[in-house]
């Protein structure tokens, strides 16, 4: 029904994965059952277990990582996490082989029904053939190659579920845990927050110093490549709001889906007069869906009949909208344009090329790209200001350290001289934050550091953290007192306890797992 749906292979990849990955498990894997081939190491990106990975599967694997990983931090540049995103795909092969080296099996039962419970190929809680192989076909899969998919990725999560089984919690441990868990820290926490030096930094910044920044790191600046849009289509809502289903259609809905309405005390239907305006919500919903659908496909025609993108507006009677510049490699946050899967179906065309039709969660486009900017490292004198900046960010930082461990050197100094640690505050017109605090609390201002608190619990009574840098600052901790845990409580959150660290010691058994899978792994990768 949606064949040749999506052209883009890039839109292709973005359906695929908001299907494999947010629909289905969280091990989603995007390779055959043959993804360790015979082929040579020229074709390869690297070995595992002593065979090539083809170059395609690693690379299909990593592009649906980093967007997810964008989805979940918009704006975050992802060039400063790629080694861990490297890192997170050759794991995933790992751990699809060694599940098959386990002989871990997922019968046709087991698949079957896991793809039933899956929320996008269900209407009104019931699995959809049609639907199903609707959005497949949509991301030019088939069903034998999705299930293939599916299949791997419970052999995944089988894996994962039998190392995770065998961390378990003893009772003669369990109370000792919840005594150490939350067992609770009174500290003084002095903060030295580099917005204080900024101004004595940015006096400090010279023209000259400004032009050596730049010169010494250029690539900072440089501004990526962007795209100015043009796009239509209909939104969701916009049918809703134009729906007027007829009396006819009301009823048929009702008959059509009483299993899925309000039931009367004797299971028996309500009257449709009860449930009219529920029936009424659902069927315009319905007959929103089928007039996309139609849409859908009524674009997909102009574009197999290669009609202009103008044309096709113009035939539709479709408004024409824009949007950009915006990167072409980072899910945008603009108000006018209402979906990032937008952006994916031109980011790689040339300009004037039209899309495939893109069947977003909220609605169906067509676009194109109407002007590609290119990436590009700005001249000094058009981001002097943001270098200026950046120098003085630097600064303040360092001056912040500094700041602190001289700090530390004078309180020992009148510490010596026999001065109470307050009364060095004072002298020094430093300001102490109490701060109370378990090993797995943030502690305010700056938020849960984990080096942090496991440094302020190692530290003896009365003594001084060493300097410790934070996202906010170089901070110091002086713990004041402890407080044991609450064993009242204990009896009350014991199994919730239990569930807690259940969970903790089944991370770390994976962790350990994994680590000893790298070693077995023996990868070489053949990436710059």
């Amino acid at each position: 029904m949606f064949k040749k749906l999506i052209k883009s292979e890039t839109v292709r990849r973005r359906i695929s994965f908001l299907i494999f990955i947010v629909l289905v498990i969280p091990f989603g894997l995007f390779f055959s059952a043959n993804w360790i081939s015979g082929l040579g190491h020229r074709d390869a990106v690297g070995t595992l277990f002593g065979k090539p990975v083809p170059r395609q599967t690693f690379d299909e694997i990593l592009q649906g990582m980093r967007r997810q990983w964008e989805a979940q931090m918009a704006g975050v540049p992802l060039e400063f996490l790629e080694p861990m995103l490297i890192q997170s795909a050759w794991d995933k092969l790992m751990l699809l082989e060694e599940a098959r080296r386990e002989r871990l099996h997922v019968s046709d039962l087991d698949l079957i029904e896991f793809i039933k419970q899956i929320p996008a190929f269900q209407e009104n809680g019931q699995f959809a053939r049609a639907r199903y192989e609707l959005i497949l076909r949509g991301t030019g899969t088939s069903p034998r190659r999705f299930e293939e998919l599916v299949r791997n990725d419970l052999l995944v999560q089988r894996l994962v579920d039998r190392v995770k089984a065998a961390a378990s919690v003893p009772d003669d441990e369990l109370e000792a845990a919840y005594r150490e868990a939350r067992e609770a820290l009174s500290a003084s926490l002095v903060v030295f927050d580099p917005a204080e030096f900024a101004g004595q930094a940015a006096a400090a910044v010279t023209d000259e110093a400004v032009r050596v920044r730049y010169e010494a790191k250029p690539e900072e600046m440089r501004h990526p490549e962007q795209v100015r849009i043009d796009y239509a289509g209909v939104s969701l809502e916009e049918l809703r709001s134009k729906t007027q289903p007829t009396e006819e259609q009301l009823q048929a809905y009702y008959a059509d889906h009483q299993d899925a309405l309000d039931r009367q005390a004797d299971s028996s239907p309500k009257p449709f007069e009860e449930v009219r305006d529920v029936v009424r919500e659902r069927a315009v919903s319905e007959l929103a869906r089928t007039q996309l659908q139609t849409l859908a496909l009524d674009l997909q025609d102009d574009l197999d009949e290669k009609k202009p993108f103008e044309d096709i507006v113009r035939s539709r009677a479709l408004a024409r909208r824009s949007a950009g510049p915006v990167d072409v490699d980072r899910a945008p946050a603009l108000p006018d344009l209402p979906s990032p899967t937008i952006l994916e179906g031109v980011k790689d065309l040339p300009v004037g090329a039209v899309s495939g039709v893109i069947e977003t969660d909220i609605g169906v486009y067509v676009a194109q790209v109407a002007e590609r900017i290119p990436s590009r490292v700005p001249p000094l004198e058009e981001v002097r200001d943001q270098v200026r900046a950046r120098l003085v960010e630097e600064r303040a930082t360092q001056l912040a350290g500094d700041a602190a461990r001289a700090f530390v050197t004078r309180l020992k100094d009148q510490q010596g001289k026999g001065l109470r640690f307050e009364e060095v505050l004072e002298i020094e017109q430093r300001v102490a934050i109490p701060a109370r605090f378990t090993r797995t609390q943030s502690i305010v201002p700056i938020g849960y550091q984990p080096a942090v608190n496991e440094q302020a619990f190692a530290t003896p009574l009365g003594q001084l953290t060493e300097v410790l840098e934070t996202p906010g600052g170089f901070v110091l901790l002086r713990p004041e007192e402890r407080i044991p845990a609450d064993l009242a409580r204990f009896g009350e959150e014991r199994e919730s306890f239990r569930q807690e660290l259940l969970r903790a010691k089944q991370d770390t058994r994976f962790q350990e797992f994994l680590t000893g899978l790298r070693a077995r792994a023996k990868l070489q990768s053949f990436l710059n």
